[in-house]
């Protein structure tokens, strides 16, 4: 378990819009790093993201949000049917609770619900916050990430100032014990009230959608999106030998980076990535960390 509480933890329905949630995660986490400095360690958990071998599923989710600074709530038709959802935000709520704050004032807003999706008419606990909470208007989530652009980029700032404004606040944590015992605020009394399966994904193949948040995270490292995609090449055939990636522009020649590493008879050259990008990027680069965990995961699954 981390020793530094998350700045944020993001709930959502699993096993709807899963890739598109990641990325939203993946953009998010990078602003909110990128606000709180290089000192803090730990900055966003999304449950496919922060859990290693071994590690006890539902004690690591409650552990995030009995400790997390602010939860970004990700409202969708499925959310308020979930009564696992339902126990994320209760256990979030109960630390409001305990300290009798007025709605709408600052604490109670480190739990933050946002409009991912289409949704139905949202269960009472969720209205309750909504309607004194900040909003993005009439655009949901889902919709901003797919578009992309400036839209998107704005929310994603705006979100991230939140949570940063949270953070400082310093939400008291609620005992192991006493957040194991919260029950559901909402969901359907036929769903199980323990969370999902932990993603398992099959050794040896890497989803495509990892690869491309790879990519993705790569080339929000600043020297790779300033153009010097070739430098971390030749840092990465100074390890491995000669590579020969082309490509019509930085994010071609990424994408055939990461296709080659994998075809790579054993993790050198993932290896040698990371250590290309901890050589080449300003120590206090956030979109560095975001990039070393995608790395970890696939070397992870390519090479178990």
């Amino acid at each position: 378990m981390s020793e530094t509480p998350y700045a944020f933890f993001v709930s959502y329905a699993r096993h709807v819009d899963q890739d598109l949630v990641a990325g939203f995660f993946d953009d998010l986490d990078v602003e909110v790093r990128l606000l709180l400095g290089r000192d803090r360690k730990d900055a966003g958990f999304l449950d496919r993201e922060g859990l290693y071998p071994g590690d006890d599923w539902e004690r690591v989710l409650i552990e995030r949000a009995r400790t997390a600074r602010s939860m970004i709530a990700l409202l969708s038709a499925d959310y308020g049917r979930s009564r696992w959802c339902g126990r994320e935000w209760g256990i979030f709520a109960a630390r409001i609770e305990r300290l009798n704050a007025p709605p709408g004032t600052a604490r109670t807003r480190c739990l933050m619900p946002l409009r991912w999706s289409g949704a139905t008419k949202p269960p009472a606990a969720v209205a309750r916050l909504h309607s004194t909470h900040r909003s993005l208007g009439d655009d949901l989530l889902i919709d901003l990430k797919r578009a992309g652009g400036d839209r998107y980029r704005g929310a994603v700032g705006k979100i991230a100032r939140w949570i940063v404004e949270a953070d400082a606040l310093a939400l008291p944590p609620l005992g192991e014990a006493e957040a194991r015992a919260v029950p559901p605020a909402f969901g359907d009394a036929s769903a199980p009230a323990s969370p999902p399966p932990a993603p398992i994904a099959t050794p040896g193949r890497v989803p495509i959608q990892l690869k491309g948040r790879l990519v993705n995270a790569l080339y929000m490292v600043d020297p790779i999106r300033s153009g010097e995609v070739g430098g971390l090449i030749r840092l990465i055939e100074d390890d491995v030998g000669m590579l020969d990636i082309r490509g019509s522009s930085t994010r071609d020649r990424l994408v055939n980076l990461v296709q080659r590493a994998l075809r790579h008879e054993d993790a050198s050259m993932l290896d040698a990535l990371a250590d290309a990008l901890l050589a080449q990027a300003p120590e206090n680069d956030p979109a560095l960390p975001r990039a070393g965990e995608l790395i970890r995961q696939i070397r992870a699954i390519r090479y178990p």
